[in-house]
């Protein structure tokens, strides 16, 4: 009796091993497909295909929820990203436009300068 529970405990251990191991790989495939080019992705997703069939129904969603919920936090993360430089490159233009209005604006002012000066020059002879 007492060999069998210890059987017992040592499958129960190896089981929770294993899934742990399963996990662990499960992370870093999807870690690997996140950041895979285009070309390298296809070939990631095939081989956590392959991983997901090996699996039982259980596994296999908790594996694919995991897999979902990380591409749509990379997602969201490259949308952030994307408007974070839109401001800043709306940013940049309007300080562009700022320092052309003042360009303007002060070579206006040496015109008129220049005008005033010129007018008076001539008026005095």
């Amino acid at each position: 009796m007492k060999i069998i529970l210890v059987l017992l405990a040592l499958s129960v251990t190896l089981m929770a091993v294993e899934l742990s191991v399963q996990q662990q790989n499960i992370r870093k495939m999807i870690k690997a497909i996140q950041e895979a080019s285009d070309a390298e992705r296809f070939e990631k997703m095939n081989a956590f295909k392959k991983l997901l069939r090996a699996m039982n129904a259980k596994q296999r969603q908790e594996a694919i929820l995991k897999l979902q919920s990380s591409l749509q936090t990379k997602n969201r993360l490259a949308k952030g990203e994307e408007k974070q430089e839109r401001v800043r490159t709306q940013t940049q233009l309007q300080e562009s436009q700022q320092q052309l209005q003042l360009q303007h604006q002060m070579q206006n002012q040496n015109q008129l300068q220049q005008n005033g000066l010129g007018g008076k020059t001539m008026k005095k002879p």
